[in-house]
């Protein structure tokens, strides 16, 4: 998806997300939620082992169930638009037309 990102009067188009800034989205907010573990474990037990215990074991068992979610949802055909794409003949010469066509399912 592209969009237009205005910052100080400039617009700069804004592309499809690279794959480091998916992983790193992804670390910082594991990182993130991790601490928020922690503290909530540590205000509750108040012990530290027991706290980086459930924090540790928590982190492995999300991360896992997150990646097993993301692949039954790329299995799923549900909620996807089909895209094809259209050959000069259907363009019809002009550069300014979109070049995909969005067949959006029920």
């Amino acid at each position: 998806m592209k969009t237009k990102e205005g910052g100080g009067g400039q617009e700069k188009e804004v592309g499809e997300e690279t794959r480091k800034r998916v992983i790193v989205k992804a670390i910082t907010y594991r990182v993130i939620v991790t601490i928020a573990l922690a503290l909530i474990s540590w205000y509750y037990s108040g012990n530290l082992f027991e706290t980086s215990a459930i924090s540790v074991t928590y982190t492995i068992i999300a991360t896992v169930l997150y990646y097993v979610h993301e692949r039954a949802w790329l299995r799923t055909i549900w909620g996807r638009e089909r895209r094809r794409r259209m050959n000069k003949k259907e363009n019809d010469g002009d550069d300014n037309k979109n070049n995909n066509l969005v067949d959006k399912q029920p």
